[in-house]
């Protein structure tokens, strides 16, 4: 991974705030995306493989140490995935991803660190990619669908006032009772 050069661009705000036609947000379809997030030394020495799979609307993790001796697999939805941030430790860079981060025996959070620790154009991609999908699938995305459709609703509204103004119809009063209202004899 030391020789591979990576081509790598910052996400552009238009990136993270598709719109359509109406200035509604839209959602980004993902594909699937597989990261080698193994530190140099144990994969070496110890035959670590580790691997980070972004799937469109989850991330796996998978550790294998010792052809299969220990292993270890996670699957978190990008909704769980809080405080993904990019770590900078001396020269090496790294970086956590909340719930698939691992925690020592204390509590305290061992960042990601691929490759040699070197590969700073590496770690920003895989941080930006995720924190792209957390933002397209996560709890917060699931808010700006929740207020779309409450938009598209008002919308609805408004044309069916402006229908019924032209039709010269108005809103039933308030003692009559609505369709959506049961009457409890209805079904005996």
């Amino acid at each position: 991974m030391a020789n591979k050069t990576v081509a790598y661009a910052p996400l552009q705000r238009e990136q993270l705030r598709e719109m359509d036609d109406y200035g509604e947000y839209k959602g980004m379809t993902f594909t699937t995306k597989t990261y080698d997030v193994a530190c140099i030394l144990p994969k070496t020495l110890c035959c670590v493989v580790q691997t980070l799979n972004l799937l469109p609307n989850e991330v796996e993790f998978h550790s294998n140490c010792c052809y299969g001796f220990t292993q270890i697999s996670r699957r978190v939805p990008y909704g769980e995935l809080a405080g993904i941030e990019k770590i900078k430790c001396c020269w090496f860079s790294s970086f956590k991803a909340g719930a698939l981060t691992s925690k020592t025996e204390k509590g305290a959070e061992v960042p990601f660190c691929p490759g040699t620790g070197f590969e700073e154009d590496y770690v920003s991609e895989i941080v930006e990619e995720l924190k792209l999908r957390q933002y397209h699938r996560g709890d917060a995305a699931k808010m700006r669908r929740i207020e779309q459709s409450l938009r598209n609703l008002r919308r609805v509204e408004d044309k069916l006032d402006v229908i019924m103004r032209h039709m010269n119809l108005s809103l039933p009063d308030s003692n009559v009772p609505m369709a959506t209202e049961v009457d409890s004899n209805m079904f005996r």
